[in-house]
């Protein structure tokens, strides 16, 4: 009685009030009484008054988890009791949507352990592999799923999902002849097809870079970076050049603080070096990056989130971002101050940071 009393009152108060700590208040009552599809209604309509809200989005976000887990054991449950394509299938998505890769792997897996010869358990395996590595972008992960689709090509020759599958991946790697010779057999079994032509146009005009499979693997584990990363990515993330500028002069401006660097695409701007020292730095800060990028792929350790050095020239800390990195030369460790200004300048978040931690 309390419950839906307390419901009661934080449904009116939203009512006369549309403010976000009322929305909030409302969609912890829903959370309080396990009501998640309630709880996520009411943010997305929190949300689309008060766009970006954190503590609502926090809270969607949160609700979207915990109906992606009902989901998954209701097919799990469904799966033990009538294990039919459609379940297996159902189970494979919901696994990715919830960004558990790896068990969607098995799950196909196990798909084809009880269907070795059925198709749609191969197009499962072979869409799960390709989020795995696009995840990864480790080379490994590439030939796995060049094998599972190869496989699906043999079992299938022409199916149009095996198609946009190598489409999509030879696209991603700057593969375009492959990814051409995709789009036309496509186009064949679609024509008139408006996106498909005009991906079809785009592949055409880059048609002058077409690395095989393997040699686009290899640049990208070596780079990191997808061919659409290089253009998209650079221009989306990080902050501007004119805020950084503010940032690396107060930063190197604190105590036991030699110099602070910050790099974004083929722009360097550094704080403490001039002339010569100052092209060295940035060229030494890239390679490093570049480098323990390459051997964390190589390795299977993820994303590179902290990379430290310490020695006798004091310690030498840098935070790559997304499409950008900040480093910092101190003379001994790097205090708390430190750390958290060098946090703002690469764009990433605080709570990436502990997480990883």
């Amino acid at each position: 009685m309390i419950a839906k009393n307390r419901l009661r009152y934080a449904k009116r108060l939203v009512a006369e009030a549309p403010t976000p700590e009322n929305y909030v208040n409302l969609a912890n009552e829903y959370v309080l009484l396990g009501r998640m599809p309630e709880v996520h209604g009411v943010c997305a309509e929190g949300l689309g008054r008060f766009c970006g809200n954190p503590q609502l989005t926090a809270l969607r976000e949160r609700a979207l988890r915990a109906l992606r887990e009902e989901r998954v054991s209701s097919l799990k449950q469904e799966l033990a009791e009538s294990p039919r394509p459609a379940v297996w299938r159902d189970l494979c998505l919901a696994l990715m949507e919830s960004g558990k890769l790896q068990r969607a792997e098995e799950t196909a897996l196990a798909w084809l352990e009880h269907s070795p010869e059925h198709l749609d358990a191969h197009v499962a395996l072979s869409e799960v592999r390709l989020e795995r590595y696009f995840s990864d972008r480790g080379r490994e992960q590439g030939r796995r799923f060049v094998k599972a689709l190869e496989r699906l090509h043999e079992l299938s020759p022409g199916d149009a999902r095996e198609l946009r599958l190598r489409m999509r991946f030879a696209t991603r790697i700057g593969a375009f002849g492959e990814a051409r010779k995709a789009a036309e057999r496509l186009l064949r079994l679609a024509p008139g097809d408006r996106e498909l032509e005009a991906q079809y146009r785009v592949l055409v005009e880059r048609g002058d870079r077409e690395p095989s499979f393997e040699r686009g693997l290899h640049r990208v584990e070596q780079t990191g970076r997808f061919v659409d990363d290089d253009e998209q990515t650079t221009r989306n993330l990080g902050p501007p050049v004119g805020d950084v500028r503010g940032q690396l002069r107060s930063l190197s401006a604190m105590p036991s603080v030699l110099g602070a660097i910050y790099l974004r695409g083929d722009t360097a701007l550094v704080q403490g070096w001039k002339g010569a020292s100052a092209e060295r730095m940035a060229r030494g800060l890239r390679g490093v990056m570049r480098s323990s990028r390459h051997a964390a792929r190589r390795l299977g350790l993820g994303t590179i989130r902290k990379i430290e050095m310490e020695g006798d020239f004091g310690s030498f800390s840098v935070l790559p971002g997304p499409a950008d990195a900040g480093g910092v030369w101190c003379e001994g460790r790097a205090c708390p101050e430190v750390e958290q200004k060098l946090v703002g300048l690469s764009g990433i978040a605080n709570g990436e940071l502990e997480e990883a931690a």
